[in-house]
């Protein structure tokens, strides 16, 4: 009797905590995102340099990213526009100095509808279950720090990519 009530909430603890990572990506207010790789050249970089901040609304919609590069300086700007459903309707590029680049407006269908843009989060990768992903959790259980380890080759894995993370 006393292992089942152990495997029942070895069990409850673990979906719980699978439903507040899934549940806590609104609380995301920016995600720091660090690369080891040179940005011209592709070479490894000794310690990293922060490539890219994304920042969220408070319902955690992605508004806006902004890429460095290797001096730290803005290289450019991305922002997210939405409706009031929550689409993205607009998304729009800017360089370093402020000048818009690109801008993409969702296109419509037939009937008069909006066809929204699909937003994907690089920073999803903390569900996969994967030895090439490591992943802290603060004492919320909200994902602290993840990195992710690519390029795996005989005798070495190449870190490319870590994530620091701020909440609302």
């Amino acid at each position: 009797m006393a292992m089942k009530l152990i495997y029942l909430l070895l069990f409850l603890s673990i979906n719980i905590r699978c439903f507040s990572q899934k549940s806590n990506l609104n609380l995301i207010k920016e995600i720091n995102e660090y690369s080891f790789r040179d940005s011209k050249t592709g070479n490894i970089l000794r310690k990293s340099r922060l490539y890219s901040t994304s920042s969220f609304d408070s319902i955690g919609k992605k508004v806006k990213e902004v890429f460095y590069n290797n001096d730290c300086h803005i290289d450019h700007v991305t922002t997210y526009d939405y409706d009031d459903l929550g689409h993205c309707i607009a998304i729009t590029n800017f360089s370093g100095k402020g000048e818009k680049i690109k801008e993409n407006i969702a296109k419509r269908d037939k009937t008069g509808n909006t066809i929204p843009f699909l937003i994907t989060n690089s920073y999803d990768f903390c569900k996969q279950d994967s030895p090439l992903v490591q992943c802290k959790y603060n004492k919320k259980g909200y994902i602290s720090e993840a990195i992710k380890y690519d390029e795996v080759y005989k005798n070495m894995i190449i870190l490319k990519l870590k994530y620091k993370y701020k909440y609302w």
